[in-house]
């Protein structure tokens, strides 16, 4: 049933949308990728902005925020926070559940539990206890699941990384949230650097300046695109 209600979603994403913009809409918004052309795959690959059609924490959050703040007009906030927790697991099961979207499914449910209980989150915990959980089910990812390390790399870029780069950019304005982007994107690219040279034998020189201009119209396309 959960298929099919991705099978439904893609169909009217095509009836609205001229491809192969569609398939661009379907990759943002459910990670699926097989109809996007090869060309644009390997310009996508060649610019680095490959990620954008992976299923990130961005999406985990966006559905478990929407979800909560929909149902807290009809119910109570504790039976709300049960419905968000299944809400990020079908949606988890709906993009077809790589090691990217259980990571970041993990660590999205971890943040309603907190918000919830009334505790703080820690990413750092967060993450460990991601990590340690999808190695105690399968170990076989640590070595050869490349989805498990580009997305816990480029996370541990931007829990530790940043912070640390932020100090030497605290003058740089932050207007429209450039520094902030600017700071995750390289984080996040310095930490899956030696990956991305070892698996695929490419560097991207636009890569940091792409993410820059591209980055913060995603939210607005996925939001547009989701309604359309």
């Amino acid at each position: 049933k959960v298929f099919n209600l991705k099978s439904k979603f893609e169909k009217a994403v095509g009836q609205a949308i001229p491809e192969p913009q569609a398939a661009f809409i379907n990759g943002i918004l459910l990670g699926s990728r097989q109809d996007i052309p090869k060309d644009i795959k390997e310009d996508f690959a060649t610019t680095g902005v490959s990620h954008i059609l992976a299923i990130s924490g961005y999406n985990i959050t966006l559905v478990s925020l929407v979800v909560m703040w929909f149902l807290l007009f009809f119910m109570r906030r504790n039976t709300a926070f049960w419905f968000s927790v299944l809400a990020i697991i079908l949606f988890t099961i709906l993009t077809g559940a790589s090691a990217s979207v259980i990571r970041s499914a993990l660590m999205g449910g971890l943040v309603l539990l907190a918000n919830n209980s009334g505790r703080l989150y820690n990413p750092k915990n967060s993450l460990t206890l991601a990590a340690f959980l999808m190695l105690l089910a399968n170990p076989m990812i640590l070595r050869y699941d490349i989805g498990f390390q580009l997305s816990f790399f480029a996370t541990l870029g931007i829990i530790y990384v940043a912070p640390f780069l932020g100090r030497w950019f605290k003058k740089v304005p932050n207007r429209f949230n450039i520094r902030e982007t600017f700071l995750m994107t390289l984080s996040a690219q310095l930490m899956v650097l030696p990956l991305i040279l070892f698996y695929f034998h490419n560097f991207s020189l636009v890569a940091l300046p792409a993410n820059l201009i591209i980055l913060p119209f995603i939210p607005l396309a996925m939001t547009i695109g989701f309604f359309t």
